[in-house]
């Protein structure tokens, strides 16, 4: 199972390295993420949440298994609804290279975060996948699911 503390540290990790992410969470549900958002503001922008990872026990045997955690990152911008689709476009781009740089992040360090000891030396990089969000708890951006498998 992923551990939790790693995986928020990861976090802080990724914001350091991303420019554009000025503020990064781990959260367990929209509800929190809806808590989150309202008391952000938009110097905030653009936000990295983290949804806390579901676990399946693999294996066949009590030496065979491992946990498979699915896994979720939120590269968000707090939105203006009244905005025009010319913006609105202009801030999904700016999510979308930021989703790209996550993403990139996540592949290069699957080897060697952590001088050998990464949360991700089991990332399995053909899962990733990057989806658009709109107006999730006032927010637009792309939503990153992936699959780690780790020991219980």
């Amino acid at each position: 199972m992923t551990d939790l503390l790693r995986l928020q540290d990861y976090l802080a990790k990724i914001k350091s390295k991303v420019p554009a992410i000025k503020t990064a969470h781990l959260v367990i549900d929209d509800s929190q993420l809806t808590d989150i958002m309202k008391d952000l503001k938009e110097s905030d922008n653009l936000i990295l949440l983290a949804l806390l990872p579901s676990h399946t026990m693999q294996g066949q045997d009590e030496d065979d298994v491992h946990s498979k955690d699915l896994m979720a990152f939120l590269v968000l911008k707090k939105a203006d609804r009244k905005i025009k689709h010319a913006e609105f476009i202009n801030n999904m781009h700016s999510c979308q290279e930021a989703t790209r740089a996550v993403i990139t992040k996540l592949i290069l360090d699957k080897p060697d975060f952590e001088d050998g000891c990464s949360i991700l030396n089991m990332l399995a990089a053909a899962s990733i996948t990057a989806s658009p969000i709109w107006n999730l708890a006032g927010a637009d951006g792309y939503q990153i699911d992936f699959e780690l498998h780790s020991n219980l």
